[in-house]
């Protein structure tokens, strides 16, 4: 098996700026206005990545099966044949590693490119040539199972992929098993000059593959009906340039990461979110779960915003932030003294918010959290 990966994009620029100062201060308790946790934030990062990236892949599995040699796997055959002719038909299978790509990217385009071969070559006790002069149309389809690509050459065998068998297990239908839909189609016979560059865009294919729509088992070439018969370069042509390769355009997907702003008291609007939007394709909609429509928000009170990110291609993208109320929050049970001048009225005090441990300054003197003993009074 071969495998070639051509690799381009453009990477990046990123900008960091990390925590600013972080302050606490605790005031006399009178409420929220007069107990105040101030917690300030600051985090931002920047990254410019290019719009679109390009990767060439090599098929890693190709074989060719055969209709009236049905039990004979091509595997390592430098060319695989591409006939329509009724009883002998000739059907290449190929398959490519996408791993590179990243799940969730919008495919832009997707070239499958087979080229042909001209002449007639003896290989493991076979003949490939060419004969009739009439050209024909090939269909591509999605094959629905596994296969097996081996080592061997006119073999018959059942490990192997062949008319009758996936290898190992047979086909559910002899010729492979495909889905119905097909994903485009291309015209060849045997006139086309040598090294003829045999053209599909199989994006929707390609997309479905890399999005998990359904599993990566490679495609079929299926000829039409003819009278004629032609050649294609395998993964075992001697240049690497002719064998099968898949061309992908896409654009990555969009990354979204967000700061926060806290407020400070939870009936302050001082909170802000900060959405940064790396790769995707510009420009971009936003659409917050406030009704807002910029990139950034500010003037928030405590709670979750969400937001989704709409880039050129129509790719999606939501995050979700909470602006945390850093403030401290009072509540107070009181008990009042029972008569004038008794002594023993209770204030009981709970505190939420903020960073524990928490410290007390009563007005009275007192440290404590809970205060009793008191007489009437503020």
């Amino acid at each position: 098996m071969n495998y070639t990966h051509d690799f381009t994009t453009t990477l990046m620029e990123t900008r960091l700026t990390n925590f600013g100062n972080v302050k606490n201060l605790l005031n006399v308790p009178k409420w929220c206005a007069s107990l105040t946790l101030l917690f300030a934030l600051a985090f931002s990062v920047g990254s410019t990545l290019q719009a679109q990236t390009t990767v060439t892949l090599t098929s890693t599995k190709a074989t060719v099966i055969v209709q009236n040699l049905s039990s004979s796997t091509f595997s390592t055959f430098p060319r695989f044949n591409v006939d329509g002719q009724a009883g002998e038909s000739a059907r290449p299978l190929v398959e490519f590693d996408l791993s590179s790509i990243p799940a969730g990217t919008n495919i832009v385009s997707a070239e499958l490119r087979l080229r042909n071969v001209d002449g007639s070559l003896t290989v493991c006790d076979i003949t490939s040539a060419e004969s009739g002069s009439a050209s024909f149309v090939s269909t591509i389809y999605r094959i629905t199972r596994s296969w097996v690509e081996g080592p061997s050459c006119n073999t018959i065998t059942t490990s192997e992929a062949t008319w009758n068998t996936a290898g190992p297990g047979n086909w559910t239908t002899p010729g492979g098993d495909f889905a119905a839909t097909s994903y485009g189609t291309f015209t060849g016979g045997p006139l086309d000059p040598a090294d003829f560059l045999y053209s599909v865009n199989i994006a929707t294919l390609v997309s479905g593959w890399i999005n998990g729509t359904f599993a990566n088992n490679g495609l079929i070439v299926v000829p039409s009906s003819s009278t004629a018969q032609y050649n294609i370069h395998s993964d075992n042509a001697t240049n690497a340039a002719n064998r099968p390769q898949l061309v992908v355009t896409y654009t990555n997907p969009i990354v979204l990461s967000t700061s926060v702003t806290n407020v400070n008291c939870s009936s302050n609007t001082n909170g802000a979110i900060n959405l940064t939007v790396s790769s995707g394709q510009s420009p971009f909609s936003y659409n917050w779960s406030n009704g807002a429509t910029s990139q950034d928000i500010s003037g928030l009170t405590a709670g979750t915003y969400s937001v989704t990110v709409t880039d050129a291609n129509t790719q999606t993208q939501t995050t979700s932030a909470t602006v945390q109320n850093t403030g401290l929050n009072l509540s107070a049970v009181i008990s009042p003294a029972s008569t004038p001048g008794s002594m023993d009225g209770v204030v009981n005090l709970s505190v939420s918010g903020g960073s524990s441990p928490y410290t007390y300054a009563w007005s009275n003197g007192a440290s404590s959290q809970d205060i009793s003993g008191l007489a009437a009074g503020t």
